[in-house]
């Protein structure tokens, strides 16, 4: 059997960043994926890195900007690297207001965002335009009252994004797609694939295969810590304008992420039989999309795409050791959030890893043991885990 000093199980964003994290800091590592790099969330259509809402400014708040803010110098890297590009750019976002409510919690969130939106090099500020203030990219008469701005948002190509991330790993890191984890005994580092393919050994090992994370945790502590919830996305062809920031309005995203290919998304659905079915769940979005946005109006759908999100049953994504005095870590449950923070999650996680000591920087509720209690609570409660 192979032997490294620590096994990535997951071939998501997440994952990816942990092996490369990894790497850097001199780790023989090997990552295995079930399927292949990027068939679950993280290699979806959408690519939307939204922040938090400034007001009511938090440790999780204040890690996610941080992590926005440094991915834009993160991306370029792999560019530089791979010569691949990720696709990123900080396009911002526009928001039609149409309900006085919103627009009187303006001011507070844009003191908030001058106050907490900011680091060394740059500063962010929400902003009001008007009605018409992108014709040519959101109808005038979707946005009554005008347009929130949001200049800190991005998007991302998540496709792109995973390639580039998996480019930058060869021949620095074992890849094994197709493979399965069953069982990891920490005593002997004996990784058990569930598929034929042959057993690993590692030093350590990191759970990061998005929702199916759960079920990999389930097994060895008995818990449920979260699950999945299933989305789906259209992709549309369509003649941009110039200046094309994401819309979201109402649940619904647009994200054009050429001159020609637009994203929209996603369903939010928590009970699903079928995580990769494509059904009319998005019509009303399409619809929604089609009707504030005039250069989607006829536009036609070129590619569907369905997948599930991890979702921890406290909300938070999980980033740490899992299992005390054994070296197993999780790296799971960011639901909307782990495109975006993925690569810092990593770097702390991994620092913590070799330091041998709870890692530094995350949010206090990342803590796998917050989220352990919390299902503890729950089990007892319940009567059943």
């Amino acid at each position: 059997m192979a032997a490294y000093d620590l096994l990535v199980v997951g071939g998501g964003v997440q994952g990816l960043w942990v092996a490369r994290c990894a790497v850097q800091a001199g780790l023989r590592v090997a990552l295995v994926e079930a399927e292949q790099c990027g068939a679950g969330a993280s290699g979806g259509v959408l690519g939307a890195l939204m922040p938090h809402v400034p007001t009511g400014w938090s440790e999780k708040k204040q890690f996610q900007f941080i992590a926005l803010t440094e991915l834009a110098r993160q991306a370029r890297q792999l560019a530089d690297e791979t010569g691949l590009d990720t696709g990123y750019a900080r396009c911002g976002r526009i928001m039609p207001i149409r309900a006085k409510g919103f627009l009187d919690q303006f001011e507070s969130r844009r003191a908030a965002s001058w106050r907490h939106w900011q680091n060394v090099a740059e500063r962010f500020e929400l902003g009001l335009r008007p009605p018409d203030g992108f014709r040519d990219w959101l109808a005038p008469e979707a946005a009554e009252l005008g347009i929130f701005w949001d200049p800190l948002a991005a998007r991302i190509d998540p496709g792109r994004y995973i390639a580039a991330l998996k480019a930058s790993l060869e021949g620095r890191c074992a890849i094994f797609e197709g493979w399965s984890l069953a069982n990891y005994d920490p005593t002997t580092g004996v990784a058990v694939a569930g598929n034929g393919s042959p057993d690993i050994i590692a030093g350590r090992i990191v759970l990061a295969a998005g929702y199916q994370t759960f079920g990999l945790a389930r097994q060895l502590t008995g818990l449920t810590l979260g699950g999945g919830v299933k989305g789906q996305a259209v992709v549309l062809k369509a003649a941009m304008p110039n200046e094309r920031p994401i819309i979201y309005d109402d649940g619904m995203y647009i994200v054009a992420h050429s001159d020609s290919h637009c994203a929209i998304g996603s369903t939010t659905e928590p009970d699903w039989t079928d995580p990769r079915a494509v059904d009319d769940g998005m019509a009303a979005k399409l619809a929604q999309a089609r009707r504030i946005c005039p250069p989607l109006r006829n536009a036609p759908v070129v590619s569907q795409w369905a997948g599930v999100r991890p979702q921890s049953a406290a909300r938070d994504p999980i980033i740490g050791q899992l299992v005390p005095e054994a070296p197993i870590y999780i790296a799971s449950g960011g639901f909307k959030i782990t495109l975006g923070i993925a690569h810092t999650a990593a770097q702390r996680l991994v620092h913590g890893m070799i330091e041998d000591r709870t890692p530094t920087g995350l949010p206090a509720s990342f803590a796998p043991a917050v989220h352990v209690a919390a299902a503890q609570s729950v089990a007892a409660a319940t009567g059943c885990s």
